[in-house]
């Protein structure tokens, strides 16, 4: 794997987990933490130290304070913090960022990526960067002191997906790379709404108010969650799944989700808590005053409150627990929170529908979006661009040469993504174009590029070596090749059309 520079914004349980994560495999780690004090052994020494399922101390790049340090020629900027603070770090790396660069927020609870998009695109509207989220974070893992961090579980599914959607084809392969057990969900609605964290935990720490308020310690999984507690828990879940379903999507509920992350056999909401290892020694907060409130509430409660009065559905369970959170913390958090009108929230998706067309679905099928697609391809092509076809893991190939060439991930100034058609057992095919220049060169490995070269196909090496690239030569008039060109892809493409595909609309 290549060595990539990677920073990490936050250091605390997640953000040292992701640190000692990323170093133990070789990458140079840059950790954020606004308060050095905090992670003070760490910044003196450049070494973390993790127990758990990994285990060792691993070199740091650097530890900083500094937003501009922090960022700068990372690739990938890893933000691992309580949502509550997505907005003000947004606001604050926005002035550094530079073209091409990935944010992943981890995780973005509801409306993360869409809340700190809209953020960088109205302080910079010329850059052309990526921004996703994951649906919860990858680590289930406790600090230990300034010095490290306790993993007690890499969980073994966790989406994640970049929004608008159609970005997810320019970073997926780096996030994959990096992370294995991270699978791409084709929808932000998917990654947004399965906000666990905020049906659990605000729930929890209301209903055992008493005992947190007078720093009385108990086991918060084990202990405070009731069979009458969970019962509260169920129903708040069962609201939030209502709200997915009036949105086009088959919710996953509490129970669904712990099978699929934890790999237990849980047969009620009780028993998943009661059994599932890594909750099992987890303590209670110690101040009312904690991520559980402050963040689970105003970035997950809140966005469905906020959703439930838009369609209509009633949201009693959720309310009472937003309103007992606001009052035990002195927040009304149903005005600070990421409501639809604070997050701009696309009215495409309340309506149930999606920015761009889903990864791997169906075609929208109009013959006019087949000749918008068209349209695109043909004036990239009148511009010199190169159209790139082939299996998507072999056009990953020509993406994977531009980060290793620019050092980021291409941007649209370099790379347009089209079609993207990948199904088991059947046929596979991503369509992109690529500006012609230097870097596509160095990807091909082509001393030149001819001027009539319009297109490359990328097939299997029949050596077992990388790709073979085909070139797609044209001769006589530039303006009938183009045109020859476009009819031939038509065809392609309506062929593609038949079977399940997706496309930039």
């Amino acid at each position: 794997m290549r060595t990539r520079k990677i920073t990490v914004i936050g250091g605390g349980n997640g953000g040292r987990a992701f640190a000692a994560y990323l170093a133990s495999r070789g990458h140079e780690v840059v950790l954020f933490n606004r308060t050095l004090s905090h992670v003070k052994h760490i910044a003196e020494t450049l070494l973390i130290t993790s127990e758990g399922e990994i285990a060792g101390t691993y070199p740091l790049k650097a530890v900083t304070d500094d937003y501009r340090a922090a960022i700068a020629d990372a690739c990938l900027i890893l933000v691992v913090l309580p949502a509550s603070a997505h907005a003000e770090v947004a606001k604050k790396i926005a002035p550094f960022l530079q073209d091409g660069q990935v944010i992943l927020l981890n995780p973005g609870r509801t409306w993360g990526a869409i809340e700190v998009k809209n953020i960088i695109t109205k302080a910079r509207p010329e850059l052309d960067v990526y921004v996703g989220e994951t649906e919860t974070l990858l680590f289930t893992c406790r600090e230990i002191e300034d010095t490290g961090v306790k993993i007690f579980k890499i969980k073994d599914d966790n989406p994640f997906c970049f929004f608008p959607e159609h970005d997810n084809r320019y970073v997926d392969y780096l996030i994959n790379e990096l992370f294995p057990t991270m699978n791409v969900a084709d929808d932000i609605k998917i990654t947004s709404l399965t906000n666990i964290g905020a049906i659990i935990h605000p729930t929890a720490v209301v209903l055992n108010a008493g005992s947190i308020a007078r720093q009385q310690k108990f086991l918060f999984y084990k202990e405070g969650l009731t069979p009458e507690v969970v019962n509260i828990i169920e129903k708040v879940d069962q609201e939030r799944c209502k709200i997915a379903e009036k949105l086009d999507m088959r919710p996953e509920t509490f129970l669904e989700w712990a099978k699929k992350v934890y790999g237990g056999e849980f047969t009620t909401y009780y028993d998943a808590f009661q059994n599932i290892e890594p909750y099992r020694d987890i303590g209670s907060p110690s101040t009312l005053f904690s991520r559980y409130i402050t963040e689970d509430v105003p970035t997950g409660l809140v966005p469905f409150a906020s959703m439930g009065r838009y369609f209509g559905i009633p949201t009693p369970f959720i309310d009472s627990i937003i309103l007992m959170a606001s009052s035990l913390v002195g927040t009304d958090f149903m005005k600070t929170g990421r409501t639809n009108e604070n997050v701009a929230l696309p009215i495409e998706i309340l309506e149930g529908g999606r920015i761009s067309i889903r990864l791997g679905r169906a075609f929208p099928g109009p013959e006019s979006s087949l000749v918008r697609i068209l349209s695109l391809i043909q004036a990239d092509l009148q511009n010199g661009w190169i159209l790139v076809s082939g299996r998507p893991r072999r056009v990953d190939m020509i993406k994977r040469g531009i980060f290793a060439s620019t050092y980021a991930a291409p941007t649209r100034s370099i790379l347009h993504e089209y079609i993207y058609f990948k199904e088991k057992e059947k046929r596979e095919v991503e369509i992109i174009t690529v500006k012609k220049g230097e870097v596509l060169r160095e990807v091909l490995g082509l001393k030149t590029l001819e001027k009539r070269l319009f297109g490359i196909v990328l097939d299997e090496a029949t050596d077992g070596g990388d790709f073979r690239v085909q070139p797609l030569l044209s001769y006589g008039e530039f303006k009938s090749d183009v045109s020859m060109h476009i009819k031939k892809l038509r065809g392609e493409l309506q062929e593609i059309t038949r079977d399940v595909t997706s496309t930039r609309s």
